[in-house]
């Protein structure tokens, strides 16, 4: 039953994701339309079979289609691309065709403009509320990392890369995003745990970052987790022993945790096992006695699998709001602030997801980054299972990237027609639609083997 209502909150979660972003897409074509006097034939969320439709005063068909992974707006004198459209309108007053250049161009870039004011509007609104951030302090680094040989420790809090502030731990995957592919130098200035000062340190990336998906990974740190306990299994080592929800394991025998990863390590260590644990609770420090089960792993989609490892039966914290205090960051702002910001995280991200596709075309950033439909759904679901702000926020990212891919000079998406658009002022006179045809036709073409190729890496990421 779990499974089952999970798959639902999954495709319920991307269906309401994409069905939202796409209608924002569209109402901004259709209302720019409407303001230069253009008939909107169409406004349909959907492709294929209608399964709801309704016309307004001016004509105009509302609908939603059988499979709700794109939308249209039809409108009077398009170029015949789009299903049930026709040529036959072409030069009437009030067509698209007739529409002065300007206006056309208005049109088609009102789509993209939308799915941008809908990001922006979502971060103002998730900033008017206030939102917690996990602190951009450190919770492992990886042996032989870059981070490492930087010197950053367990503890450590970042404070700028490349000097830029750094206000959370977001605030570094985003940091190291974009810096992916390159070889010239980081440079990160943190504040160390021990000395209490602020150390300075630039090194070679040297293609050290190659991986959009998990940036931190390749630098080779991850958040600072406390080994706080969320849940105790019954029947288990820990329950036996006594161990309680909210207690923070600070010890295993003479070895200090510091973080969930030391935890991890020392139970894998001493399974099989008898140990004392040291717990931090209500502010007392107790000692209890645990014996640590081995388990064979029998799990064969795990890299474990055919192995033993420890088992205490807990589980860690994963709500921000579980962090302690001095972990977490919260931010707060009134309207213009918020305003201010989240036009500039716009920006930021926009700046970014080009980046990323410009480095995919020249082979610095692999393919295999690129999701479709199914990791769209992954993410949705768990952004729904985070909470509201995670499911916003990840509307107003993937809203950022709509909007940024239909500004590619493709003629069947919006940055197409508005190059199409120059093309024809340039020249001085229509283009000929023979040339639009095959123009379209081609487009077609591409996004659809690009289409089949993110379905691909999708199946591959989840086989």
């Amino acid at each position: 039953m779990e499974i089952i209502s999970n798959t639902i909150i999954l495709i319920l979660s991307a269906l309401s994701l994409i069905s939202l972003i796409v209608a924002i897409h569209e109402l901004g074509h259709f209302l720019v339309a409407r303001y230069f006097g253009v008939k909107v034939i169409t406004f349909k969320i959907g492709f294929g079979k209608t399964l709801y439709s309704r016309f307004d005063s001016k004509g105009t068909e509302f609908a939603i289609g059988l499979i709700p992974l794109g939308g249209y707006v039809q409108m009077l004198g398009e170029s015949g691309y789009i299903e049930g459209s026709s040529d036959k309108n072409i030069g009437i007053g009030n067509s698209f065709s007739n529409a002065s250049a300007g206006a056309r161009a208005m049109i088609a870039a009102a789509g993209p403009i939308a799915n941008f004011i809908l990001a922006i509007f979502i971060y103002t609104f998730i900033l008017l509320i206030g939102v917690k951030h996990l602190a951009p302090i450190v919770g492992e680094v990886e042996e032989g990392s870059l981070a490492d040989d930087m010197g950053l420790s367990i503890g450590d809090k970042i404070v700028s890369i490349d000097d830029q502030p750094i206000s959370n731990f977001s605030d570094i995957n985003l940091s190291l995003v974009s810096r992916i592919g390159e070889s010239d130098e980081i440079k990160i200035s943190f504040l160390e745990k021990e000395k209490g000062i602020i150390i300075i340190e630039s090194f070679k990336l040297n293609n050290t970052l190659l991986d959009s998906k998990n940036p931190l990974k390749d630098f080779g740190i991850s958040p600072y987790i406390p080994a706080i306990i969320s849940s105790v299994i019954p029947d288990t080592a820990a329950f036996k022993a006594g161990l309680l929800e909210k207690d923070n394991i600070i010890g295993i025998n003479d070895a200090e945790i510091l973080v969930w990863a030391d935890l991890v390590k020392s139970i894998n260590k001493n399974k099989g096992q008898e140990v004392l644990i040291r717990v931090e609770r209500e502010n007392q420090i107790i000692t209890l006695l645990a014996f640590i089960d081995s388990i064979l792993v029998e799990d064969k989609s795990s890299i474990d699998f055919g192995t033993y490892k420890g088992r205490l039966g807990i589980t860690r914290i994963s709500s921000i709001d579980d962090f302690p205090d001095h972990l977490t960051i919260y931010q707060q702002s009134n309207f213009f602030s918020s305003l201010y910001q989240a036009s500039i995280k716009t920006y930021n991200y926009s700046i970014l997801i080009l980046d990323s596709i410009i480095n995919m075309f020249v082979g610095k950033v692999s393919m295999d980054n690129i999701g479709g439909p199914i990791q769209i759904s992954i993410l949705a679901g768990s952004a729904a299972k985070a909470g509201l702000i995670s499911f916003l926020s990840l509307m107003a990212f993937l809203s950022i990237n709509l909007g940024l891919i239909n500004l590619l000079p493709i003629p069947i998406l919006d940055g197409g027609q508005l190059l199409l658009i120059a093309i024809e002022k340039i020249k001085g006179s229509p283009i000929s639609e023979n040339f639009l045809e095959y123009a379209f036709k081609f487009s077609l073409l591409f996004i659809g083997s690009i289409m089949i190729f993110t379905i691909f890496n999708d199946l591959m990421r989840v086989i």
